[in-house]
């Protein structure tokens, strides 16, 4: 690809490194004539353009820690403002689970993400599971808004959970069954996650 000619639309050429920047941060994509051309497009992605790609990118493979269609016993815990997360008071209510810590970079870049989906889903219970201590999370937390209900120095939890891999996220439905789980970050994960919220949303 590096031989490649890359224009944009006013026929100004990008350098291999500048185009491939754009391309990866997922708002640009690269058209031509055939996949064997030597010149090719950089085009800006709509919305839709990024939504039809999203939808055409598998799902991440499920966790083994939640099994997906299983129930999985929750141990209740203190969120960072002290409160008792009692995940038995939840049922009835679709909740979304997310294990993450501070230094993993595919955990930070998942949040705005993430916290778009607390915006659009007020009846939908989001906690996030941080292996960090409370004041590590706290100093994060005022740089970097999660708004996920957030449970720190969880890293027995996880274990206890079977985490194995950052970030993992989860949905589980009003019957306390897990319907998504999935370890891992890239383009197109979250769309995935956002379909299991409407569709946990949507059972009885």
């Amino acid at each position: 690809m590096e031989s490649k000619v890359v224009k944009d639309s006013a026929g100004t050429i990008y350098p291999y490194a500048a185009w491939q920047k754009l391309v990866t941060s997922g708002d640009y994509m690269l058209r031509g004539k055939s996949r064997d051309a030597d010149t090719l497009t950089l085009v800006k992605m709509t919305a839709e353009d990024k939504e039809r790609r999203n939808n055409s990118i598998p799902a991440l493979p499920p966790s083994p820690a939640f099994p997906i269609g299983q129930k999985k016993e929750l141990f209740n815990a203190r969120d960072l403002n002290g409160q008792k997360v009692d995940f038995k008071s939840l049922q009835g209510k679709v909740v979304v689970l997310n294990f993450w810590f501070i230094a993993c970079a595919p955990c930070q870049q998942e949040i705005p993400e993430l916290n778009q989906l607390v915006a659009d889903n007020p009846d939908v219970v989001f906690i996030g599971f941080s292996t960090d201590l409370k004041y590590e999370v706290k100093d994060f937390l005022k740089a970097t808004p999660f708004n996920y209900r957030q449970i720190y120095d969880a890293r027995e939890d996880c274990n206890r959970y079977g985490i194995a891999g950052y970030p993992t996220n989860v949905v589980i439905d009003k019957n306390g069954i897990t319907r998504f789980s999935a370890s891992g970050y890239g383009t197109g994960s979250l769309t995935h996650l956002k379909k299991a919220i409407a569709e946990a949303k949507a059972q009885n």
